[in-house]
């Protein structure tokens, strides 16, 4: 995934206000977690998921790291073909990023995640 989160977390947070959440670091295990738990109707504890910068109560807050994965073999491969990437195409210059060349690396990213349709 992108790189910028990780090293920029409260940065990305902050240059990004549509952003809630940013994981950093390896986000498989993360980003499944968070997701479950809004899938099955209720709020995901924030303070409690590892690996995470995100907004509450307009302070930012970082949890601590995640542990990295111990065998990569354990996780399954993307479903691509499930995303229609076309849809998320745009240029940093669009999304109005263009004066933060870091986010132009994050742009593709963001966009997934924050897209609801």
């Amino acid at each position: 995934m992108a790189p910028t989160p990780t090293f920029l977390p409260l940065e990305t947070l902050r240059d990004c206000r549509e952003l809630d959440v940013v994981v950093m670091g390896e986000g498989e295990e993360t980003i499944v977690e968070i997701a479950e738990g809004w899938e099955r109707g209720y709020r995901v504890v924030l303070e409690r998921v590892k690996g995470i910068s995100y907004r509450a109560d307009e302070r930012l807050r970082t949890t601590p790291p995640r542990p990295l994965i111990e065998n990569l073999d354990d996780i399954p491969f993307p479903a691509r073909h499930l995303v229609h990437f076309r849809d998320y195409e745009t240029s940093s210059q669009e999304a109005g990023y263009d004066n933060k060349p870091w986010m132009r690396l994050s742009l593709p990213l963001l966009l997934f995640i924050t897209y609801n349709g």
